[in-house]
């Protein structure tokens, strides 16, 4: 009996201990989780605003100089392109097809893209011509080849007074290099890490990064923002990955276990002894 008491109460300060330790534990993954996602936001909304403010430079030109005018055109373009390492290509799109890219090289291929005969595009451009603010869109496979981000900026110029639609802007990001440069990996010390928020539509974004499972139980969430949208990160701890709180617990039982295992073999001696050693009591004669 008293061999079971022991256990039950060693199992209750056990069971206690490794409660209190996996709430500790679970406050120190939370924190470890919320330095990495914010290190990787940041080094994403520095990159991405970066090419973003680049190209305002750019659009400005086209707005206050409508007409054709490659030679000009691919004189900005080369400086913003010389400038990030992220831009892919620049193309300007008046009414919606595609005429000009820079560099040529390699991105033939987008030359004479009409927007509104590319299903897969579409929708996006379609939601940066009406709100008039940039839309950042992706990632999606390219037609030039490999997966990109395109910042799309409608553009509008003044006529007789008047403010008229003239067509888009389009800066190409290289995603993966985006990633590269922004230190951003699907696992990383014990976390797996996911995006959502295709197109920059947030939590109602698709997943585009990672497993689409983390958004089920992740241990923190954050926002990436960027002009007119943003995207999610979150990360959850990596299945498989031990914690000490499982080892405290298989200690704790064995240790309990060991001595309850000692008592029952002391107990029979201990026994014997008390009988053995008892004092015999004395009859006292009173007369």
């Amino acid at each position: 009996m008293a061999a079971l008491l022991l256990v039950i109460a060693g199992l209750a300060v056990t069971e206690y201990v490794v409660r209190m330790a996996e709430q500790r534990v679970a406050q120190v993954r939370t924190i470890e989780a919320t330095a990495i996602l914010a290190q990787m936001r940041a080094q994403l909304e520095s990159e991405i605003n970066s090419v973003l403010y680049l190209s305002r430079g750019l659009i400005s030109y086209v707005a206050v100089q409508p007409a054709y005018d490659p030679d000009r055109w691919r004189e900005l373009a080369a400086e913003v392109a010389h400038d990030s390492t992220l831009v892919r290509n620049i193309g300007l799109a008046p009414d919606n097809v595609m005429r000009f890219v820079y560099p040529l090289e390699g991105n033939e291929q987008a030359l004479g893209l009409d927007y509104r005969n590319t299903p897969e595009q579409w929708p996006a451009v379609e939601r940066a011509i009406s709100s008039g603010k940039l839309n950042l869109a992706g990632p999606f496979e390219l037609k030039q080849g490999g997966v990109g981000i395109v910042a799309r900026s409608p553009i509008y110029f003044m006529d007789d007074g008047k403010k008229r639609y003239w067509g888009l802007a389009s800066i190409v990001i290289d995603f993966p290099r985006l990633l590269e440069q922004a230190r951003v990996s699907a696992h990383v010390e014990g976390f797996d890490i996911a995006i959502r928020g295709r197109d920059g539509l947030g939590a109602k974004g698709a997943v585009f990064f990672g497993l689409a499972k983390v958004f089920e139980d992740p241990v923190v969430e954050m926002t990436v923002h960027f002009p007119n949208g943003s995207w999610i990160m979150a990360a959850r701890s990596s299945p498989g990955v031990s914690t000490p709180v499982i080892v405290i617990r298989l200690a704790a039982w064995l240790l309990i276990m060991i001595l309850a295992g000692l008592f029952l073999l002391r107990a029979p001696g201990m026994a014997r002894s008390a009988v053995t050693g008892a004092v015999p009591m004395r009859v006292v004669a009173v007369g």
